[in-house]
């Protein structure tokens, strides 16, 4: 119904400051999107490989649907003006960005898809990885990872994993922390070891995180990273 005819084929009917957007079928079925969103939906795929609208056909699967749930928009309506800097999605700074999705309820449905505050929803847990920022190869080092709950309900049956470079060890291999109540965030403790062998540089540690969230299966990965210096005695030289 917000389909826009440009010459060119572009996105088009985007919504800003989107806090939630329900998909349903008005019958039984329906997805909520929740977050801080940019949100379209289009019956088209790829707009973008279509150079005249007579091509839109070729980029459609018939009964389906796109939602589009973005942290910006690129630009649309064929304006000569970019995106303003401040509102720019930078390709070189890390950028996080964060989605919560469930199926309606039975009862929203039959709303039209409008949100019940009371129903149960994901709630993604805040992980946070900690070292010394720095390790000798060779030596154990420990790294921590912090889980805090956001949501009243808290998390059950959470495991936290810990990935390392090649070649490195980490112990143990899985953290089970069990039940973690909101207010009072928990840690798994790992200790990592580089080779004696591992070259000056930095690397990446990568926590996972596995658990129940009001029902809800949540998974959530953080990452750090930590440095291994030059070996004592040794220099730079230019």
């Amino acid at each position: 119904e917000e389909y826009v005819r440009y010459s060119r084929p572009q996105a088009y009917g985007n919504h800003t400051d989107v806090a939630w957007a329900s998909l349903s079928d008005g019958r039984r079925s329906g997805l909520l999107v929740g977050g801080d969103l940019d949100v379209s939906v289009t019956p088209y795929d790829e707009l973008a490989r279509a150079e005249y609208d007579f091509q839109l056909p070729l980029v459609r699967n018939p009964g389906w649907v796109t939602l589009h749930a973005a942290a910006g928009e690129t630009g649309m309506g064929e304006t000569p003006n970019s995106v303003l800097s401040e509102y720019r999605v930078s390709a070189t700074e890390p950028h996080e960005y964060t989605l919560t999705l469930r199926p309606l309820t039975a009862k929203e449905i039959r709303a039209g898809g409008v949100v019940d505050s009371t129903a149960a929803a994901p709630c993604p847990p805040d992980v946070a990885v900690a070292s010394d920022g720095e390790l000798q190869p060779g030596q154990p080092e420990p790294v921590t990872v912090t889980v805090a709950a956001r949501c009243v309900d808290g998390l059950s049956s959470t495991d936290v994993t810990l990935a390392v470079p090649e070649g490195w060890t980490v112990t143990p291999a899985t953290v089970d922390l069990g039940r973690v109540d909101s207010g009072t965030p928990e840690q798994a403790v790992f200790t990592v070891t580089a080779p004696a062998s591992t070259d000056v540089g930095a690397y990446d540690l990568t926590a996972t995180l596995t658990a129940t969230s009001a029902g809800f299966p949540t998974r959530v990965r953080a990452d750090t990273t930590i440095r291994a210096p030059l070996p004592p005695g040794s220099h730079w030289v230019s």
